[in-house]
């Protein structure tokens, strides 16, 4: 009985905010003939107040909104030309009018599906503007007042945020669904992790953990080339940390063919990037691929090694004359020339940048039944080999 939600004295909270169905409607109803109640009304959206016409007490009506005016909005947008504006809480009407109302790319979608915000290096524009729109805001990305900035948003702030670096990425508190990337990925056993103390070169000992089978057994037991060889905690400066204290970052170490573990090297260094960060850049953009549904492999040529050789006839029976007895001269050349480049020193292995989740996703793909790779290192090739054409 709604009479019973009332107390003398007492205030009853129902709602929709306005008296007009719902709970709110009922209770309005059952106290519509006394002079002695109030009907307050707190809105916050486009509807209607109730008047006290057909209502022997008093009725109020108020606006309360915990969201910012569409004048504030306006001024954000224009100060720091934001590429992507996500707008919510809004219906009908309401919503339509911010579709092309900035130079920004608005989604005033209203509902709760997923939307794709960016995609392989590019923001993604939503399939509602025209193409001179999108040009506008690819155009304008990125220009922003810097004085309106500060003076506007940054010295509105009492206190800058407080930032505390974690000891290791959540990937749930990141929206980060894994559970769907294990079943898009085949994951039918998650590796479990091996804990050991080792050596550190400073004399000092840090923690070295591998990915390990159903049965806990390391993936280090077959010591094959190609297997994995540690995932250890290096040390390594990196100018996030505002103390200048080097940050620690775990990598996995896996062992590829020599040639293109040194490419990724020199690849590496001439993007002035860490090695364990390029090569895992190559890994996620390989599995990236994967949960798309493409099958990356099968754009891989052959490693074919054959060099073809039009020398003269004193410098054709010059390297004939050095060659081993069956080895052909194009083979002798190609021999030297693959010391020459360095490819004879290198060992091929090559760190990778471990969040904690690394062993898992190539452990995963290995476990795909249609890919080729029958082993980490195997993904961490195919990964390379693939960014480098």
């Amino acid at each position: 009985m709604p009479d019973a939600c009332f107390e003398h004295g007492a205030v009853t909270i129902a709602g929709p905010e306005v008296p007009v169905e719902g709970s709110s409607a009922r209770l309005f109803e059952s106290i519509a003939d006394d002079p002695s109640a109030s009907l307050v009304q707190v809105q916050g959206g486009g509807t209607e107040a109730a008047t006290g016409s057909e209502f022997a007490g008093t009725v109020s009506s108020h606006r309360f909104s915990n969201h910012p005016s569409e004048e504030v909005l306006d001024d954000v947008v224009e100060t720091i030309s934001p590429t992507h504006v996500v707008v919510t809480h809004q219906q009908g009407k309401s919503l339509e009018r911010y579709k092309d109302k900035w130079d920004s790319f608005s989604w005033p979608t209203g509902s709760r599906g997923k939307e794709v915000l960016y995609r392989d290096g590019t923001y993604v524009a939503p399939p509602w503007v025209t193409e001179y729109v999108e040009r506008r805001v690819r155009n304008r990305a990125g220009q922003f007042d810097a004085d309106r900035i500060d003076a506007a948003l940054l010295d509105a702030v009492d206190t800058a945020p407080a930032a505390h670096r974690r000891e290791s990425v959540e990937l749930g508190r990141e929206d980060v669904d894994v559970e769907a990337l294990r079943e898009q990925l085949h994951i039918r056993s998650a590796p479990k992790a091996s804990m050991e103390s080792v050596e550190a070169t400073d004399g000092g000992s840090t923690q070295a953990s591998g990915a390990a089978s159903s049965s806990d057994s390391t993936i280090e037991t077959e010591s094959t080339e190609g297997d994995i060889v540690s995932e250890a905690e290096e040390q390594t400066s990196t100018s996030d940390d505002s103390s200048g204290t080097p940050v620690s970052t775990n990598a996995l170490t896996v062992t590829v063919d020599p040639a293109i573990g040194l490419l990724a090297q020199q690849r590496g260094q001439a993007a002035e990037t860490p090695l364990a960060v390029f090569v895992r850049e190559a890994v996620d953009a390989y599995i990236a691929d994967i949960l798309r549904g493409d099958e990356p492999w099968d754009d891989l040529d052959a490693e074919v090694e054959a060099l073809s050789l039009d020398a003269g006839p004193v410098l054709s029976t010059l390297l004939s004359s050095a060659t081993a007895e069956g080895e052909s001269v194009e083979a002798f050349a190609l021999e030297h020339l693959r010391g020459a480049v360095g490819v004879d020193d290198a060992d091929g292995a090559v760190p990778i940048r471990d969040d904690g989740s690394i062993a898992a996703l190539l452990g995963a793909v290995v476990e795909n039944e249609d890919t080729p790779s029958e082993s980490l290192a195997d993904v961490v090739e195919d990964a390379l080999r693939k960014q480098f054409q």
